[in-house]
């Protein structure tokens, strides 16, 4: 089956992270990707392995640039389980948002999608708005990550305390498309900012 048969199109406004796994072949410590395009005259997939060998020990330990958060990682086991369960299991896209919500955090980390124009895959950043519980709402668009880096300029990086009071707005492009932007509309006063209740 074609490479373009197998991957499904993703909507580069929403995460939807769908991983084909390739072929690898395995040597000592290192992985290697192949190609499972690639075949021969009896049908068998080629051993063509890919330039780049990922080394399996620094692939789950060298994690230093896999995500940002700006929630203070304090060594506390609860902190680190917010911060994990608020990147990978959120609420919902913030585009869905239709009521108002408090944020004190955000988390970011780089995803690869299908252009649903071009059928290209384009890299992009996922950005997550975190409430004070921990709960998290994600968002692709250019116009989230633009808003985040204003606020960040006017509010101070982030935790931010008092937390903003946010809702999203749709904005219109140039090229007539669709653009997701952040609007503050209060802020509001948390007593313990990123700390859970354990009994939660």
């Amino acid at each position: 089956m074609a490479k373009n048969e197998q991957e499904k199109q993703v909507s580069a406004a929403e995460v939807v992270e769908e991983v084909t796994a390739p072929a690898v072949e395995v040597k000592g410590d290192t992985v290697a990707v192949v190609n499972p395009t690639q075949y021969d005259s009896e049908g068998a997939a080629l051993m063509s392995v890919a330039k780049d060998q990922v080394n399996l020990e620094s692939a789950f330990t060298d994690v230093s640039n896999v995500f940002f958060s700006s929630i203070v990682d304090d060594g506390n086991p609860l902190t680190k389980i917010k911060i994990y369960n608020a990147m990978n299991f959120t609420e919902g896209a913030f585009k869905s948002v239709n009521k108002p919500i408090v944020i004190s955090d955000i988390i970011a980390h780089n995803i690869t999608l299908m252009d649903e124009q071009t059928g290209e895959m384009i890299d992009a950043v996922r950005v997550v708005l975190v409430t004070p519980e921990g709960k998290g709402y994600h968002a692709v668009a250019t116009g989230i990550m633009t808003s985040v880096q204003k606020i960040v300029g006017m509010f101070g990086r982030a935790p931010w305390q008092p937390a903003l009071v946010v809702m999203p707005r749709r904005v219109p492009t140039r090229r007539g498309f669709e653009t997701l932007t952040i609007d503050v509309i209060d802020v509001k006063y948390i007593e313990k900012p990123n700390v859970i209740d354990a009994e939660a």
